[in-house]
């Protein structure tokens, strides 16, 4: 049988591996018939449920362990189309490093944030300086000497001299 369902009755999950399982979001479970935090696999044959206990753990290691139950043909979901983000390539070790070297050598630490470092968290200087603590800017754009304004991304992309320099880092991506 083929379930005809609409869009938002499934949920692309993160788990491991990434793409290949959809939570119940809408939709009961055809294991325990609870809506949400139980997942079909992508082939249609397994379903990670979080209530009825299986001889197969999944995620036993997690907060919220499941158990995988094969469905044998029994039943077919119709799954949102998923649309392909293209990403980058991960940056090389030494690449990655250099970038984190380089974005913590530019970025301050704001005098409001260094004291609640010091005087809340009950930090040493020390501690501060080894942990090379730093503040994300409320806003993210400078006044320049010119009277122009840009980004602290444009700075430091002009520092490294590499304008795609961010391509590969993970946390980083461009705005659409």
């Amino acid at each position: 049988m083929n379930y005809n369902i609409q869009k938002g009755q499934f949920r692309l999950t993160t788990a491991h591996p990434r793409g290949s399982w959809w939570e119940f979001y809408r939709v009961p479970c055809p294991i325990c018939n609870g809506i949400g935090n139980c997942m079909l696999h992508v082939s249609q044959e397994k379903v990670a449920c979080t209530r009825v206990e299986s001889k197969w753990v999944y995620g036993k290691n997690s907060s919220n362990p499941s158990y995988i139950h094969y469905l044998n043909g029994k039943k077919q979901y119709q799954l949102p189309d998923v649309d392909v983000v293209k990403g980058h390539s991960k940056r090389s070790k030494e690449e990655l490093d250099a970038f984190n070297r380089n974005l913590i050598g530019f970025l301050p630490l704001e005098e409001k944030h260094h004291i609640h470092l010091l005087q809340d968290r009950k930090m040493t200087e020390e501690e501060v300086q080894i942990r090379q603590y730093r503040s994300f800017l409320k806003q993210q754009i400078v006044l320049e000497d010119d009277n122009t304004y840009t980004t602290i991304w444009e700075k430091l992309f002009k520092q490294i001299d590499k304008k795609d320099c961010w391509k590969g880092i993970p946390g980083c991506a461009r705005r659409s």
